[in-house]
């Protein structure tokens, strides 16, 4: 069997520090209501235990049968997350967001909120945040909260932590009861039941048996939850995309492994196993990579697959060995990208992750040394084959890197699909450049889903071309076709990579724009020098085009020449620099150009700002370059790393047909001729 691998799941933490308790839901005693409904989903068939349990329920016994319910739970299932022993008492407090849900104060996305409570003292779960974002709500809902009040009784031994733990268990349950069939905002949205059935429920569930200050009414109502969510699940884990089905099959998994004596549980396990396996075959590519074409939502993807197969494993289930094997492969992307600091790529709807402590415990997990390398800096492993850069074909992302030390160089390009979900973005061509220990040519983020940030952001910059470095062609965004890939990219036709330096080449068409309006870009990397770029417009008709180089916002951006539009353009960042030197050929089809430095603009469309988490975001530098062509047209971009003290004294020159271009550059007094071909190799 494979260890267990510890993932992340969105744990959201709160920052701000409360222990004075508000009024709260009163979950009063057991019901017989209660203890018939449970009794009904019992399979007695399960375990002499819980067939002397249904068998000894009736209308006069209920209540000694709902203490016996609630003794057999006391000491069965759920070992993984049990407590060996009960804390010591204390008034200790923990901090975090166990003690801000004290004041019903949560933190969602960086968003800090006090959930108001509705007449009868209940909390409002349809509270959407202070920007009046509905993730707000469904982060809510998802219950975190649960798993920080098990962990701070667990820390401190103080009552204060099962007794809200049991209120808002009981509050939810009486006023979020399971509906016929999903809803499309609010508390049993699948993908929420998913994640609480995986997660919040049943590990709270069981890390608290031991607290006397667990109420009875509360745990029952947790059991009865539990069945829900199972039942739930069973009929809806299949509905929404391929990253809500891995996190509700994952809930579904787990029902049936955390409570495996109510009816139903062995069928709702089987058929999480096998939407598991066919999401794997349907929606990860064979090079690895899941594809919605976000490395994020990659990474959510990686971590819910592990999951059902942690829980797998919990529950000495057998899982098929397609699911290992599709893991590894999902894990491989993860390490093969990671750059020298360890982080991910940013691409789609993505934020900026570190990822190198996970990368190393999943080296160890698969036994892969050459993962470890990667995410030690060459400290520890074995170093992998090549000369350091990957293609993943399928997904058609390039990784270019000059060596795996903390200061060598790193870049990513996009020559792939779209996305298969609303999560892409417009942004394949885009290339962006890491060297020095930092970044200098990023994308900008994804800002927010809702609310006031995406009303402002979204549709107008953070999904559209607009937002990424590679250009527009009047303004219009790229289409956003295929979503697919339906055949790999091959080696030595689509892409290149030697000991010396990586090629690839791709084209795009926009949106809503008359005639004739294709945008190619071949990228050379020459490894350890410099990334060349070379874009071609195919045009049947004059156009305006826009080209665009976003920098983090930790760098300073300025033009070293008089004639700035063609001259050098300073990415400064701490520890080193990059140069952006353009090529526009003076003579026809160009008519006229333009440039500038945009930071923080608003109107009329966004422009110069970057958002590395959701909802969170600020101004940062991007070089806007408004060319005019009368014709089909060539232009280039040298971009050459600088360490402190090396001259910036650099110049190039273009020669291109439609076919291809010749490059020549000028750097630390030697002239260099790079010859790149503009069309697929034969």
């Amino acid at each position: 069997k494979m260890a267990r691998l510890h993932v992340c799941l969105i744990a959201i933490a709160a920052v701000v520090h409360a222990t004075q308790s508000t009024k709260r839901w009163d979950c009063g005693d057991i019901t017989q209501e209660q203890v018939s409904a449970i009794v009904s989903m019992l399979n007695s068939s399960y375990s002499s235990e819980v067939k002397a349990i249904v068998e000894g329920y009736n209308n006069a016994t209920w209540h000694a049968s709902g203490l016996n319910i609630i003794s057999y739970y006391s000491h069965t299932n759920g070992d993984w997350w049990r407590l060996a022993k009960a804390p010591t008492p204390s008034h200790n407090t923990s901090g975090g967001s166990a003690d801000a849900a004290m004041n019903d104060t949560y933190t969602f996305y960086t968003v800090t909120a006090q959930v108001p409570r509705n007449q009868d003292q209940g909390l409002q779960w349809t509270y959407t945040g202070p920007q009046d974002d509905v993730e707000y709500m469904y982060a809510l809902n998802r219950h975190y909260v649960f798993n920080s009040l098990a962990q701070a009784w667990a820390t401190t031994g103080n009552p204060i932590y099962p007794q809200l733990y049991s209120s808002l268990v009981c509050d939810w349950v009486t006023h979020e009861p399971v509906p016929s069939s999903p809803t499309s905002q609010g508390q049993w949205r699948t993908l929420e039941a998913g994640i609480r059935s995986h997660g919040s429920w049943p590990q709270s569930f069981y890390q608290l048996q031991l607290s006397s200050d667990f109420s009875n009414a509360s745990r029952l109502a947790a059991i009865t939850s539990a069945a829900w969510h199972g039942s739930f699940l069973y009929k809806f884990a299949d509905n929404g995309n391929a990253n809500w089905r891995s996190m509700q099959y994952n809930g579904l998994a787990t029902a049936s492994v955390a409570f495996p004596e109510f009816k139903g549980a062995d069928g709702w396990y089987a058929k999480s196993a096998t939407g598991v396996a066919n999401d794997m075959l349907s929606n990860v590519y064979p090079d690895g990579i899941e594809n919605e074409q976000t490395s994020s939502y990659h990474k959510v993807a990686t971590d819910n697959f592990q999951e059902f197969y942690n829980i797998s494993l919990d529950g000495n289930k057998t899982v098929p060995a397609v699911i290992r094997d599709t893991l590894e492969g999902m894990h491989n992307y993860l390490a093969m990208a990671l750059d020298q600091q360890g982080y991910s790529t940013m691409n789609s709807d993505c934020d900026l992750q570190y990822n190198r402590d996970y990368i190393m415990e999943a080296a160890s997990v698969f036994n892969r040394p050459d993962w470890t390398y990667v995410a030690s800096n060459g400290k520890q492993g074995t170093k992998p084959a090549g000369p350091g850069s990957y293609m993943f074909p399928w997904s058609g992302q390039l990784i270019m890197r000059s060596g795996y030390q903390a200061a060598d160089q790193w870049g990513w390009m996009d020559v792939g699909p779209f996305s298969s979900s609303s999560h892409g973005h417009h942004d394949k061509l885009h290339l962006a450049v890491r060297a020095h220990g930092e970044q200098y040519l990023i994308d900008s983020g994804r800002f927010a889903y809702d609310g006031s940030v995406a009303d402002t952001f979204r549709d107008s910059y953070a999904t559209h071309t607009r937002g990424h470095n590679t250009l527009l062609l009047d303004g219009a965004n790229q289409v956003s076709t295929p979503s697919v890939a339906k055949e790999p990219l091959v080696a030595n036709k689509d892409y290149i990579i030697t000991d010396d330096h990586d090629w690839t080449v791709a084209n795009i068409t926009f949106d809503k724009l008359s005639g004739v309006g294709i945008h190619t870009r071949a990228l050379h990397y020459e490894r350890g020098s410099a990334w060349i770029a070379v874009d071609y417009v195919t045009t049947d008709r004059p156009r305006n085009v826009t080209a665009l180089w976003h920098a983090h916002p930790d760098t300073n951006v300025s033009y070293l020449d008089q004639d700035p539009c063609s001259g050098r353009a300073l990415v400064q960042g701490k520890h080193g620099s990059v140069v952006v030197l353009p090529i526009f050929p003076h003579a026809s089809p160009y008519s006229s150009h333009d440039c500038t430095v945009v930071i923080g603009r608003k109107t009329p469309y966004p422009q110069g700002w970057y958002s590395p988490v959701y909802d969170v975001y600020g101004p940062a530098p991007t070089l806007e370059y408004e060319l005019s062509i009368t014709a089909s047209a060539a232009m280039a971009w040298v971009i050459i790393p600088r360490q402190p003290g090396q001259s910036l004294d650099l110049t190039a020159s273009l020669n291109s047909t439609d076919t291809n271009a010749s490059v020549q550059y000028k750097v630390d007094g030697e002239s260099r001729t790079v010859s790149i071909p503009l069309v697929q190799q034969a």
